[in-house]
């Protein structure tokens, strides 16, 4: 220490207050000194002795933390667990007193204040702040102060946990362990330390998730027909028992009207009553059924036409506004037809397709239509054929002639039936020819019966409207009526994601599995062979409209998303549809992630 006195017989060889006889480290002089911070300099000429940055001198040789260790070669002098050169800081003159109670961090078992002792918070950072948890008055960055999650004022007890997962309140981002952070319970309004704060029986996190429901309402919950599932990542499967109906609910019914001389009866007829009758009663059976209308005669050559007549025309794509529809009705016009037999086969293939047909008919396709009429996607096609003559190019054994000597050639009538099979379209018979055996009547029942339009008990979808269109509007409402209740469809299931969400993840992911279960008819009757037929793993067969179909939906967060520090919401939506054409029914199922606990560091 340079005081003139060697070290041999200096009892204090480096004058830092401490006699050489405490810091040698005992009392047998062939045992080597002490060197507590080995840095090969012995404590008695360290003026150091524990590395820790403050001065022997400045620590002394006192034992507060009472481990034996005199603080001048104890690394830890309040016994926290937190190193003295991890809190003094970076000036050893000026040590850091982060709660400025005159008790540097070192020194002090609470640096922060927070009620809570050093040795219970540590030196890792729980939030990510770069504030360790024994300075971060907020350890868990939850927005509640550690202070409040102690538990209590006393540092001596042991924090709070309220969820008994073995972290406590302080360090846990969610406390009450329902899954949604105290973060977003804060910003909620929700208690952090009760997973149901209304006490209404559900849990917070599924009314935060809910779009209607209020966590701190308990007269706000969950419907009861809504569906939610909470999917924390990698644990097991969940299957859930959903049920959903089978009325068909939308369609796009077109009026396909032969409007060749004979018809004027029929065409007066759909104009008068169109808005009045037709339309409101076939909404009354199919809510959301839009209109759509076109016309044809025959092709205007040779024997099979001439004048204005046309093999097809699209007069009005399928619109929901009734005065629109009206107009088009109103638009039709009386053409003339020189022979009997007309171009109903071309003037369906064409309302399915929109292909067109060289100069003879134009191409109503366009690349966001389905069909010339624009069908909706999710509509049932259905297509009330008016007429009361045969078809030419019509099904096997027609009188009708087959054409010749047009160019292109028109469709034959397998093109047409296959069109609408495709589309899962629906023709429905109105024939104005008078009785039930007539040639026309032959040829529109079998393209009724072709494109599945049969009731229950095999009775195809024909009426008979009268020679002058007398019986129409009864006619149109009734063939509705026995499509929407009286023709079994198959019925599977479809997937959506919902587009809106922001972290870009396909909820659809999160549904493994879709299968039929049961169902029960209308008739109440549950498996009623009158309804259904028969299921495999994805599909009920010849359900009666009306019916309850119940499929097991099977849940699980796989490879979906690995969750974060937030609860996250995901929707997606399950589709039931008819016949692979026609949305029956649908359910929104809210998809739950909880909040992953961030690792400790």
């Amino acid at each position: 220490d340079g005081d003139t006195t060697p070290d041999s017989q200096d009892d204090d060889s480096d004058a830092d207050s401490i006699d050489d006889s405490a810091e040698a480290g005992d009392l047998d002089c062939e045992t080597e000194p002490y060197d507590s911070d080995n840095d090969t300099v012995p404590d008695f000429r360290d003026l150091d002795s524990d590395g820790n940055t403050i001065s022997d001198t400045e620590e002394g040789d006192v034992d507060p933390d009472g481990d034996g260790a005199g603080n001048f070669r104890d690394v830890d002098d309040d016994g926290d667990t937190v190193l003295d050169i991890q809190e003094v800081g970076d000036d050893p003159l000026h040590p850091i007193d982060t709660d400025e109670d005159a008790i540097p961090d070192y020194r002090d078992s609470d640096a922060d204040g927070d009620t809570i002792f050093d040795r219970a918070e540590g030196s890792t950072d729980r939030d990510g702040d770069t504030v360790p948890n024994f300075r971060d008055d907020d350890s868990d960055g939850d927005g509640y102060l550690d202070r409040e999650e102690a538990g209590d004022d006393d540092p001596a007890t042991a924090p709070r946990s309220t969820d008994d997962d073995g972290t406590p309140d302080f360090l846990d981002m969610d406390s009450d362990g329902e899954g949604l952070p105290d973060s977003q319970e804060r910003d909620a309004g929700t208690d952090p330390l009760d997973s149901d704060s209304d006490d209404d029986g559900w849990d917070d996190l599924a009314e935060w998730a809910h779009p209607t429901a209020d966590p701190t309402d308990p007269g706000s919950g969950i419907p009861d027909d809504d569906y939610y599932l909470i999917l924390p990542p990698g644990d097991p499967p969940v299957e859930r028992d959903l049920d959903f109906g089978t009325n068909i609910s939308v369609a796009d019914v077109f009026f396909l009207v032969d409007t060749t001389g004979s018809m004027g009866g029929e065409i007066s007829t759909i104009k008068s009553n169109l808005s009045s009758i037709i339309i409101p009663e076939i909404r009354r059976r199919i809510p959301d059924a839009a209109i759509g209308v076109g016309q044809h005669a025959d092709f205007p050559t040779g024997s099979y036409g001439s004048g204005p007549d046309l093999a097809y025309q699209l007069l009005q794509t399928m619109t929901l506004d009734v005065p629109t529809a009206q107009a088009a009705v109103d638009s039709i016009p009386n053409c003339y037809g020189d022979d009997w037999a007309e171009s109903q086969v071309e003037a369906l293939y064409q309302t399915m397709t929109g292909e067109g047909l060289g100069s003879w008919v134009p191409a109503y396709a366009g690349p966001d239509c389905r069909g010339a009429p624009c069908f909706r996607s999710g509509a049932l096609p259905i297509i009330l054929m008016f007429t009361d003559a045969p078809m030419h190019n019509g099904p096997p054994g027609t009188v009708g002639e087959t054409y010749s000597g047009i160019t292109p050639a028109p469709h034959v009538w397998s093109d047409a039936i296959d069109a609408a099979n495709r589309m899962h379209g629906k023709v429905l018979g109105m024939s104005s020819e008078g009785g039930t055996g007539g040639e026309g009547w032959q040829d529109l029942e079998a393209t009724v019966i072709a494109t599945g339009a049969v009731d229950l008990d095999g009775i195809p979808i024909m009426f008979d409207i009268g020679y002058g269109g007398e019986g129409l509007s009864t006619g149109v409402v009734d063939s509705i009526e026995m499509l929407a209740t009286r023709v079994p469809f198959d019925v599977d299931t479809f997937t959506e994601d919902d587009p809106g969400d922001p972290l870009g993840i396909d909820a659809t992911c999160f549904i493994r599995r879709i299968t039929p279960l049961r169902w029960i008819g209308p008739t109440g009757i549950e498996n009623d062979p009158a309804s259904a037929a028969g299921k495999d793993e994805s599909t009920f067969y010849e359900v009666l409209p009306g019916a309850t179909v119940e499929f097991t939906v099977q849940f699980q967060n796989v490879d979906c998303f690995a969750g974060d520090e937030y609860a996250r919401v995901f929707l997606a939506t399950i589709v039931v549809q008819g016949d692979h054409v026609t949305r029956l029914d649908e359910r929104v199922v809210l998809i739950i992630v909880p909040a992953v606990e961030l690792p400790f560091g």
